[in-house]
């Protein structure tokens, strides 16, 4: 890429918004449903369901406690499940399962315009203790996901998501676990069950913070999901299948137990969603993990050429609050008491050792910031690998005092963390091929090199600021890509040698301190399918280059970038007529949310030409439209 000024970019979202448009257009029409069942199999007819209807496995099996590490054979209690009735309109079906040992449930299922309500009484009414402990409503959605119905398959999983944290999620989530008595597949238990009571697949160590599991259709207009109360376990399966489980927790004898559950079937409209959840399940709202802890639902950050630095931060701090971001990315330069002010930021990674006290009055501002109290707080500094005039075997000790005092800045101003931009502005510090020793030291010494590099760069930043977030504005997906998935030695590309500094980084990392790869290759993706394939390469394809796949998968998330005035320089930004610019108000919006969608959390915009703040108090070349359509995008995430 073409070397800009103090170019960067950004913005940070949290994941799984789509179109509000779309979702809109969706939602006309009849969107009426009716049921069938025979042979196990719940059928939910609907013209506006892809393929026209929804297979539920109903019931797939009920269980007994103490699954998690036995036999699945041993686990299941024999049952069978027959019609009762049918209404003659296939709206309501009434169903009872028989189990083995003598227990009886029973089923009413209602269909109603977009939704399909269950209403389950299990009852024991014999005189022993039942075991019956949970059971399996079995959704298959290969025709929402626009996959095959493929044993084992994963295609599916970037059309899937739950919650995490009180945010919709895409699947596969970080980490995915692969180990378990049967594989693959995946399981999320929730508070207050016991991990020895699930299904024996991968058990993921995330904590689902509601019961909702589900999946958005191909076409992104769609959106099935489920949820049960209580439920026993979320469970994405092996037969392109998605469960939210549910809870019977053993009868007594005579005791019965009123289980409920709902199916959405309904416009992608996630706030629309999460409202209909809090009201049909109240009950799962008030036990959410974090749902009193006041974090934010989403967050948006702006990182370009406005770029400001800790001062402007202080002074224009009500100025960068009205605008639709949450946070930014800022410069640190240190004020020394003769010369220019040099920047920390800049000459960072590099001989130069900064010191506490030039850097105090930069450090003054950030906390005066915190004091604030204010919203604006999702801010990262920037930590560039520049000016890269060292070799990996110099010494290391400026640019490891450089990043630790980095770290504590930003956690000073109650920040996120770093950005670390990995670009070669200047030099050829991932280059092998450029390295000062390349002709008597070998790939693999340089490499091993670069690797203790990192570890010891990410201690010195977690050193600084515990549990930080290090979001990087290339990761292992840059090199996936120029090494032509792993065609192409690393040592033959001009960032080889980034690959084992992170994993380095990756070695490091501690408690919840994160990586997040930001994809600066997606600034001009206008393809949803774009956004799907790239994540799949940071999630899966390109955790091939980690030293530690587990580790990887721990540690690194899925983050994009899109730059708003995307190739300026070939075709003048416009500021009256929008429609010329490469990204238009409408196109941004749908890249915006398509990169949302996909994202594990952050997605960031940059910018050149507009700025969204200034010294005189307002935008620069910043057409209004603009700031309508991130603000629009921002108010559908957060609920505003």
């Amino acid at each position: 890429m073409a070397r800009a000024r103090r170019r960067i970019g950004a913005g940070i979202v949290l994941s799984w918004v789509t179109s509000m448009a779309a979702a809109t257009a969706a939602g006309a029409g009849d969107r009426t449903l009716s049921l069938s069942w025979d042979k196990e199999m719940l059928t939910i007819h609907g013209a506006h369901l892809p393929g026209g209807a929804l297979e539920v496995w109903y019931i797939e099996a009920f269980c007994r406690p103490g699954s998690t590490r036995r036999d699945w054979k041993q686990t299941v209690i024999p049952h069978q499940t027959k019609l009762v009735e049918s209404s003659p309109d296939g709206r309501q079906l009434r169903l009872q399962s028989r189990l083995e040992d003598g227990v009886v449930v029973d089923h009413e299922i209602r269909a109603g315009r977009d939704e399909v309500e269950f209403r389950v009484v299990a009852t024991n009414p014999t005189r022993i203790d039942s075991q019956a402990h949970w059971a399996q409503p079995c959704i298959r959605v290969e025709r929402y996901a626009g996959t095959k119905a493929e044993r084992a398959s994963e295609a599916y999983l970037p059309r899937c998501f739950l919650y995490r944290d009180g945010r919709p999620t895409r699947l596969p989530t970080t980490p995915w676990a692969r180990s378990a008595l049967y594989t693959p597949g995946q399981v999320w238990c929730p508070e207050g069950v016991n991990r020895n009571d699930v299904n024996p697949r991968p058990l993921s160590s995330i904590l689902p913070s509601n019961g909702l599991i589900g999946c958005v259709s191909a076409d992104g207009q769609e959106l099935l999901a489920t949820a049960w109360e209580p439920y026993q376990e979320l469970f994405q399966g092996v037969i392109v299948c998605l469960h939210s489980d549910f809870r019977i927790g053993g009868l007594k004898p005579g005791e019965s137990k009123t289980i409920r559950g709902k199916i959405y079937l309904m416009p992608a409209d996630f706030p629309a969603l999460e409202a209909r959840y809090r009201q049909d399940f109240p009950e799962q709202s008030r036990r959410a993990p974090g749902a009193t802890t006041g974090a934010p639902a989403r967050t948006l950050l702006e990182f370009g050429w406005d770029e400001p630095g800790t001062s402007f931060l202080r002074r224009h701090l009500a100025q960068l609050e009205a605008t639709p971001f949450d946070g930014c990315v800022f410069h640190v330069e240190a004020r020394r008491a003769q010369g220019s002010p040099a920047s920390l930021t800049w000459l960072g990674w590099g001989r130069r050792t900064f010191t506490r006290d030039e850097l105090e009055p930069a450090r003054q501002d950030l906390e005066s910031i915190a004091a604030t109290g204010t919203r604006f707080r999702h801010n990262f500094l920037r930590f560039n690998v520049t000016p890269a005039d060292l070799d990996w075997f110099d010494d290391y000790g400026s640019v490891v005092s450089n990043a630790r005092l980095a770290a504590q800045l930003a956690r000073a101003g109650n920040g996120r963390g770093i950005l670390l931009d990995t670009e070669q502005y200047e030099g050829h510090l991932f280059d092998y091929a450029k390295q000062r020793h390349a002709e008597r030291r070998t790939w693999s010494d340089y490499a091993d090199q670069a690797r203790r590099r990192g570890r010891e760069v990410m201690a010195a930043f977690q050193d600084g600021f515990p549990d930080l977030t290090v979001f990087l504005t290339f990761g292992h997906s840059l090199l996936w890509k120029q090494s032509d998935q792993g065609k192409k030695p690393l040592a033959e590309c001009r960032y080889g040698l980034l690959v084992p500094f992170l994993n380095g980084m990756i070695d490091a990392a501690e408690g919840k301190a994160r990586i997040v790869d930001g994809h600066e290759m997606s600034y001009g993706y206008r393809d949803a399918g774009a956004f799907i394939r790239a994540h799949r390469a940071i999630a899966a394809d390109a955790a091939a280059l980690a030293a530690d796949r587990a580790a990887y998968h721990r540690v690194v998330s899925a983050g994009f970038g899109l730059w708003l005035d995307y190739d300026w320089r070939k075709k003048k930004w416009q500021t009256d007529d929008l429609e010329k610019n490469y990204f238009s108000p409408a196109r941004l919006e749908t890249s915006l949310r398509a990169a949302l969608e996909q994202a594990d959390e952050f997605v960031w915009i940059y910018t050149e030409t507009p700025r969204w703040w200034s010294e005189q108090g307002g935008a620069i070349k910043l057409p209004p439209a603009y700031v309508e359509t991130v603000r629009r995008v921002r108010r559908a995430l957060v609920g505003e």
